[in-house]
């Protein structure tokens, strides 16, 4: 229920269903600051103020006003590698569950598979599960499970299973692949197996070892079920600024430091259209673009691309502008109705109206 609200969401919010909750404001006004007075810049990151002739500062304080006024617990806007936002309106710093922004996660960890020849978008699911190699599942490729058109049904019962890669693998597909965009949390669990088997280990130690360790980022945690799978859907913990530096990453074209983590060109397909049936979704990252919001041609060009999971977990990357944004609200605690109310969908707008 709860992935099928989150691409519900993303929808009504391009249809401007999804307004400001204007009684959850705080006052006076939270925009006025921009930076938190303790913060400070690191091994990568600068502190400063934005450079008016790139960003609309007004534009900046606007954000600010409006994530407060969602509730969130973390905001940081980077240009260049200079933060020129960063706000905790009071909420704990530590790392937390990211949801389904693992999911863009895992699509880093299958692009460094794919650069080293071990995966290819267009093999068959049913290389990694026999269960897989006959009937309609036959056809279903990686780059079906990683747009969310494999067909496979989603079932929230697989959140909770003590295997969840054996329950989601059994679950019958009600499209036939390829046809038909359908979040499924269930396909994404599935990479879990592929993953470990190309990598010759678990999905999160090859992330650590890949990405991780060269990036600086160790306060990270990942959840896995009783029977030992990664949770690839949602189950990856980080803080704001390591987010942050993934956005960096991406940015940067898969580079760190000088150093290639993964490849330009698969950067490049995370952000583009990957399916005929999923125009506004990449490679396990939503986009961002002309005819989105009423789901029908024609498209424009993608001005950013973005990682996005429940309860309003984001990075935002506009690569004309050398911008990144970060978002972030704990939902655990919360209603439905709440985390609706404060899931701030407009998020990815208001960060590309950011660059002059």
């Amino acid at each position: 229920m709860r992935i099928r609200l989150l691409a519900c969401s993303v929808i009504a919010a391009a249809l401007g269903a999804c307004g400001q909750n204007d009684s959850l404001a705080p006052s006076p006004h939270p925009g006025d600051v921009l930076v938190e007075p303790d913060a400070a810049g690191d091994d990568v990151f600068a502190v400063g103020s934005a450079d008016p002739a790139r960003v609309d500062v007004a534009a900046l304080h606007a954000l600010v006003d409006a994530a407060a006024g969602y509730r969130s617990d973390g905001l940081i806007v980077a240009v260049d590698d200079t933060i020129v936002v960063e706000r905790y309106f009071g909420a704990p710093r530590g790392a937390h569950n990211i949801q389904s922004v693992t999911k863009s996660v895992d699509a880093l960890a299958v692009g460094a598979l794919v650069d080293a020849g071990r995966l290819r978008l267009d093999e068959p699911v049913g290389d990694f599960y026999a269960d897989w190699q006959s009937g309609d599942k036959a056809a279903v490729t990686l780059v079906d499970l990683m747009t969310h058109t494999s067909g496979l049904h989603d079932s929230d019962d697989g959140l909770s299973a003590r295997d969840a890669l054996a329950f989601d693998r059994a679950l019958p597909l009600v499209h036939m692949p390829g046809t038909t965009f359908d979040y499924s949390n269930a396909g994404v669990q599935l990479l879990s197996g592929i993953i470990a088997t190309a990598a010759g280990m678990d999905a999160d130690e090859f992330v650590a070892r890949t990405y991780f360790q060269p990036m600086g980022i160790a306060d990270w945690q990942w959840d896995k079920d009783l029977a030992g799978n990664v949770d690839t859907p949602g189950g990856l913990f980080l803080t704001p600024r390591e987010l942050l530096r993934l956005g960096r990453l991406l940015r940067d074209g898969g580079a760190w430091n000088g150093q290639k983590l993964v490849s330009s060109d698969w950067v490049q397909k995370l952000g583009a259209p990957a399916s005929a049936a999923a125009p506004c979704y990449g490679l396990l990252f939503w986009l961002e673009r002309d005819g989105c919001a009423a789901l029908r041609p024609p498209y424009g060009e993608t001005r950013a691309y973005y990682a996005l999971g429940w309860g309003g977990q984001y990075i935002v990357i506009v690569p004309s502008a050398n911008l990144v944004a970060v978002r972030t609200r704990d939902p655990i605690a919360e209603s439905q109705a709440d985390e609706e109310a404060t899931f701030f969908a407009e998020f990815p707008d208001l960060v590309v109206a950011l660059a002059r």
